[in-house]
Parts: structure tokens; C-alpha cells; sequence
């Protein structure tokens, strides 16, 4: 028993970090090693990209998006365009009289040239969200549509019509 109890103290004396750090091995190992910070370690992986001539990754901004993938994230950012939008007016109309009719009304007498613009702002995430939601239940309803071309033709109709209908609606 008594075998047992020191050996277990002496195997958690060498685990500790201090015990490692003071090991010849482990100094032997890590002797070509820094400790880098976060915008030094990209400073050094730059430095040794540019030493070993290699190319560095592109950004995202380089690749140019497919059709469906700008359709998908735009069906994302209307959705949530919609919900910031009503949360927002909530917001600022409820504290107020309760009416937004006449905050419409007083926009349209101080702007009346932003008008079209407020339309179209609220119009397209409606329109755009609306018809990528038909879109969506039309799939899941048939599983029909769902291969490449047709997805790449159905994303830019919805992107067309989505625009020429909010365009109508905020010149209305």
C-alpha cells in the first residue's frame, strides 16, 4: 500500500508543469519554440509565406458567389430585415401616440424625395422574402426543381421579380 501511495505521488511531482519546464527532454523539445501573440503569429506565418514563396489563401471576396448562394443568403438577411424593421418601428412608435399613420404622414411631408426609397426598403425584403418562402414550400411540397439548373433559374426569377415588383410598389 504504501508502494502505491508514493508512486502516485511521484508521478503527479513529474506531471506538474514546473517538473516538465525543468525536464531535459522537454527543454530539448521545445528549445526552438516562441510563445507568439495572436497578431505576431500572423505577422510570422506572413513572413515565412512570403520566404517560402507561397501563395497566401484569397479572401472570400475573390471567389465570385453562384447564383444559389447569393439567393439563400439574401433569403436570410430579408427574413431578418423584417424582424429588425418591425422590432425597430415597435420600438419607436409604441412609447409614442400609437399612431403611425401620422409618423408616415409627417416622413412624407419632410422627405418627400426619400419616399420611394422608404417604399422600396420595405417592399423588397417582403416581395424578396414572399416569393423565396413560395419557393421553398413549392420544393418541399413536390421535390420538384431541386436540381442545379433549375435552382440557378428559379433564384434569378426570384431576384428579377422580387425587384421589379418592389420598384412598382414604391412608386405606387
Amino acid at each position: 500500500m504504501l508502494r502505491i501511495v508514493l508512486a502516485s505521488a511521484t508521478l503527479r511531482a513529474a506531471t506538474t508543469p514546473t517538473s516538465l519546464a525543468s525536464s531535459p527532454a522537454v527543454a530539448t523539445a521545445l528549445a526552438g519554440v516562441r510563445t507568439l501573440t495572436s497578431s505576431s503569429a500572423a505577422a510570422a506565418g506572413e513572413a515565412t509565406n512570403r520566404n517560402a514563396k507561397r501563395p497566401i489563401s484569397p479572401h472570400v471576396t475573390v471567389y465570385k458567389f453562384p447564383v444559389t448562394a447569393i439567393s439563400s443568403i439574401m433569403n436570410r438577411v430579408t427574413g431578418m430585415a423584417l424582424v429588425g424593421g418591425l422590432a425597430t418601428a415597435s420600438l419607436v412608435y409604441l412609447p409614442s401616440s400609437g399612431d403611425i399613420t401620422d409618423c408616415v404622414h409627417a416622413f412624407k411631408d419632410a422627405a418627400p424625395a426619400l419616399v420611394p426609397l422608404a417604399k422600396f426598403s420595405v417592399a423588397f425584403p417582403l416581395t424578396y422574402h414572399y416569393l423565396a418562402s413560395a419557393r421553398h414550400i413549392y420544393w418541399d411540397a413536390t421535390a420538384k426543381g431541386l436540381d442545379l439548373e433549375s435552382v440557378n433559374t428559379s433564384s434569378t426569377a426570384i431576384i428579377g421579380s422580387a425587384s421589379a415588383l418592389s420598384a412598382v410598389l414604391a412608386f405606387m
